[in-house]
């Protein structure tokens, strides 16, 4: 599910840039200088806006992902010195992975905000 919805994501960014192109091309050519330099910045805001949401959910999920993992590692009855090592570094992939998942949400989400409220002014 969580592939499904990645992959709907990125197939709804491309249409929405070429709506925010299509919108800005529409404008100038009516003449609106000033609100043709207004609709590029509005056009950068919300290209930046949809990038920051798509690094913050891509980043929810992973981190979601990299927690379960972390939390509930496939554990087999009889376990070798082989098996342990290999749990071991699962473990250490998935605590790795979660920090950098974890940052991504934070990175993405202030860059969210931030970017919001400047285009709410």
């Amino acid at each position: 599910m969580a592939l499904s919805m990645i992959s709907l994501l990125f197939l709804l960014f491309p249409v929405a840039l070429i709506v925010l192109i299509v919108t800005l091309v529409s404008r100038r050519k009516s003449g609106k200088s000033e609100s043709f330099s207004r609709t590029a910045k509005l056009v950068y805001m919300y290209a930046v806006i949809i990038v920051s949401l798509f690094l913050t959910v891509g980043g929810a999920i992973i981190a979601w992902n990299n927690a379960v993992n972390l939390a509930l590692p496939e554990t087999p009855n009889t376990m070798t010195t082989n098996q342990e090592l290999t749990r071991q570094n699962q473990r250490n992939s998935a605590a790795r992975g979660l920090c950098g998942s974890l940052a991504a949400v934070v990175v993405g989400a202030s860059v969210f905000v931030y970017h919001s409220r400047k285009v709410k002014k």
